[in-house]
């Protein structure tokens, strides 16, 4: 596998002028990167992928367990994933941090961010 690297801003990364690659694990990770930070309906193709971080976690009454089944659901839906090993989240002072142990046909990754 191969696809142009992304930075933090979903912005692809160009050195001198050329993109820069990732290969086999890394385009995996980044892809499940990608899929833990995709809005519900932000996709005009595709309305049903993507999470619904505001109706589910950034509310009134945060629906955990809705985030967690939306969030399994994309990152096994990336091509090369074989299975999520865990799965744990943290909710504080309005920040959701969330790390996933993953399962590729290249080996384990681990994907983990704040928003």
């Amino acid at each position: 596998m191969k696809a142009i690297k992304i930075d933090g801003n979903r912005n692809p990364v160009i050195s001198n002028g050329s993109f820069v690659w990732v290969t086999d694990i890394d385009v995996i990770s980044q892809n499940c990167e990608q899929a833990m930070r995709q809005q519900l309906d932000e996709l005009n193709f595709d309305a049903d992928k993507g999470i619904q971080y505001f109706d589910n976690v950034f509310t009134g009454n945060p629906n955990f367990q809705r985030f967690e089944s939306q969030a399994r659901s994309n990152i096994n839906a990336v091509n090369g994933v074989n299975g999520i090993n865990s799965f744990d989240f943290e909710f504080k002072d309005n920040v959701l941090s969330y790390t996933v142990e993953i399962s590729t046909i290249y080996g384990n990754t681990t994907v983990a961010n704040q928003l």
